[in-house]
């Protein structure tokens, strides 16, 4: 995705010019390509789980089903609770708290929901929609869920002030895994601040992979297994990767291990105030390129053991900056024997795998994590077949499937579909009042995607100076209409550049 590819367009009776650059931004991070947001990690293993059910291919979600869109809570919940592959799309904010269900109760003047997610569902958004004051519930009783999508979503508002400082009163999870439910997939998520945690993972749930995620303002993240008498259940399960996350200014877990195995790669956690990487009760846990910055006096960045049983950790290539007058370090536990528990039980996690440099976690994870970076990702998961997704000469940033020339990033960038021929003028440059003015469509969930309009008199000085850059109006289905213009006429020939960055909104923005 970092190479560019340059596509002219021009018009014969103008003395004008159009050149379109294609590539990974490189602002502010000077060359800085855009990560591989693929599913990597337990979730993308197949293997069985307490239901003994065997899921071919690893996590799909719902891509064999329907996609639909969203924008009521009735319909969430219909869609959620089917039992038909769904791939479900949030247009726009949703509020639980109507339901009024939440099994950990709730204060009478402040209800909130819960919805039980069923299996092969994808759950998204391509704006970076907000689910407030409700659980995603995957699993209950006896019955498991598996292969669960949840990606690019915003979760809020799960939270009442306790005066007794526990937190333990209400059992409110943003997103809680339990009865053997397995294949679960948490990318691209923002979580700050709920009643209890915010991933829960226990009831001898496997195969999870959270990735790209976001936890802010919080006491207690990540919970893997939820008692120490739990080992019927739990033991030979609870396999957890959590990779690229960011925490910030939260106290413990990140996560907090029971009986299974964690995998926890470029972790980037500012400001941890008590236990972060906890692993106990025999659990695994592999710290590899994690990255603290000034965690709080008397905290533990990595702990083995919590009043309880012990579990082992192992922590490789990953740094502490102290602030001043602190003096913080990581704690190891049976690191030189280190071995993942059954059904693995091998030193090196069970699956391939890519970790940035620790030098390179705090700008990679911070420009990275979140909603809003995974716009193209979502647009092929929208376009093409899970097949067809495996075919990368098909669905890849660079293939042209429909035969044009134009590569399926730019016609995301544009708002075209992959197998739709770009039929000339699909940009449009003309002379307007005797000033040059470039028109093109952009979806307005684009996100991920900078547009920078410059020009030129010798195609060697270029200057987005004296270009007025707007949108001029939105459609229905969210395809923006968007004018370059110049602000004074030309003098002289002139020449237009348009660049196309894939960097993410920290280079978005009006240009």
């Amino acid at each position: 995705m970092g190479s560019r590819t340059w596509f002219s367009l021009k018009r014969a009776s103008l003395p004008v010019a159009l050149g379109i650059a294609i590539g990974a931004g490189s602002q502010p991070l000077k060359g800085a390509a855009v990560p591989d947001f693929s599913l990597v990690g337990f979730a993308a293993l197949d293997g069985f789980s307490t239901n003994g059910t065997l899921l071919a291919g690893g996590t799909t979600g719902g891509a064999a089903g329907l996609r639909v869109q969203v924008s009521t809570l009735a319909d969430l919940v219909q869609h959620l609770e089917s039992d038909a592959p769904r791939v479900i799309e949030l247009t726009q904010d949703i509020d639980m708290a109507p339901l009024a269900n939440h099994q950990g109760g709730f204060p009478t003047d402040y209800p909130v929901g819960e919805i039980r997610v069923h299996s092969d569902k994808t759950l998204c958004s391509k704006h970076g929609a907000t689910l407030r004051r409700g659980t995603l519930r995957l699993g209950k009783g006896p019955t498991g869920r598996h292969n669960i999508i949840i990606r690019n979503l915003r979760f809020r508002d799960l939270w009442v002030p306790d005066p007794t400082g526990k937190y333990d009163e209400y059992g409110w999870d943003y997103i809680g895994l339990e009865a053997g439910s397995h294949h679960v997939w948490i990318d691209h998520c923002d979580f700050e601040r709920a009643y209890d945690g915010m991933i829960d993972v226990k009831g001898g749930a496997d195969y999870v992979t959270v990735s790209w995620c976001v936890f802010r303002d919080q006491k207690k993240c990540n919970l893997v297994g939820a008692s120490d008498n739990s080992g019927a259940t739990d033991r030979g399960h609870l396999n957890i990767t959590l990779h690229h996350n960011w925490y910030q200014d939260v106290a413990e877990r990140t996560p907090r291990m029971r009986f299974g195995n964690a995998h926890v790669f470029n972790l980037y956690c500012v400001n941890l105030g008590g236990k972060g990487i906890q692993s106990t009760v025999d659990a695994a846990t592999l710290v590899e390129a994690a990255f603290f910055e000034t965690p709080k006096t008397g905290s533990y960045p990595t702990l083995e053991a919590n009043g309880g049983p012990a579990g082992i950790v192992k922590v490789v290539g990953s740094r502490i900056v102290n602030a001043p007058g602190v003096n913080v370090a990581f704690r190891e536990f049976g690191a030189r024997e280190f071995r993942f528990n059954p059904p693995f039980a091998t030193p090196e996690p069970p699956y391939p795998y890519t970790a940035h440099p620790v030098d390179e976690v705090p700008g990679v994870v911070t420009r990275w994590a979140g909603p809003g970076k995974i716009g193209f990702e979502l647009w092929r998961l929208e376009h093409f077949t899970p097949d067809q997704l495996r075919e990368t000469d098909l669905s890849g940033p660079g293939a042209s499937p429909a035969g044009d020339g134009v590569p399926n990033l730019l016609k995301y960038a544009f708002g075209l579909g992959p197998f739709e021929q770009a039929v000339s003028p699909w940009i449009t440059l003309r002379l307007d009042e005797g000033r040059g003015m470039l028109a093109y469509a952009r979806p307005a969930s684009a996100t991920d995607v900078s547009y920078r309009v410059e020009v030129s008199q010798d195609l060697e000085a270029w200057t987005e100076s004296g270009i007025h850059h707007a949108a001029t109006g939105t459609n229905a289905s969210g395809l923006q209409t968007w004018e370059a213009r110049q602000t004074t006429p030309p003098t002289a020939r002139f020449f237009f550049r348009m660049r196309i960055g894939f960097s993410g909104p920290a280079d978005s923005g009006s240009p």
